[in-house]
């Protein structure tokens, strides 16, 4: 039996006619229909579990977004650390080539420093053998001052 009301047929308002003749087909209820009941029945509990799934998609949504910025900072600072590695690397190249100029200059200061000692030598010999009155007469004289000469503007070059 369908009964439907006096104002969906027309008639005066309040009362009820039932049909009997019309064919009645049952349909499962929709899934909008069983939501709509089973939310009425227990709103409370649907209401916390709302939430609480609107708190798990936040903190999903927050922790992912951290997650994504840490690594990126961490990509960053990796670029960086490996930047100052070659950084280091390069300040110990020139480190070394700085030691090693200097050692070269320490050697050739000291070359030079020995050729002055040798040159101031043998000035020394050629003026004591100049005044030497046997040794100006021979021709080693000659051959020693010329020498020695020679082997001065050498080493002093």
């Amino acid at each position: 039996k369908l009964v439907f009301w006096a104002s969906f047929l027309g008639l005066p308002f309040g009362r009820s006619v039932i049909v009997v003749s019309a064919p009645v087909e049952a349909v499962a209820p929709s899934w909008r229909y069983k939501a709509k009941k089973t939310f009425q029945k227990h709103r409370v509990a649907c209401l916390a579990a709302g939430l609480s799934s609107l708190v798990l998609i936040g903190a999903t949504i927050f922790s992912t977004y951290w997650a994504i910025s840490s690594a990126r900072a961490n990509g960053r600072l990796e670029k960086q650390s490996i930047e100052l590695q070659e950084q280091v690397v390069k300040s110990k190249r020139l480190e070394t080539r700085a030691v090693e100029a200097e050692q070269q200059a320490v050697e050739l200061a000291r070359e030079r420093q020995n050729e002055a000692v040798q040159a101031r030598a043998i000035s020394k010999f050629v003026f004591e053998t100049s005044r030497n009155p046997a040794i100006k007469t021979s021709k080693f004289h000659s051959l020693v001052r010329r020498g020695l000469y020679w082997c001065c503007l050498g080493s002093l070059t």
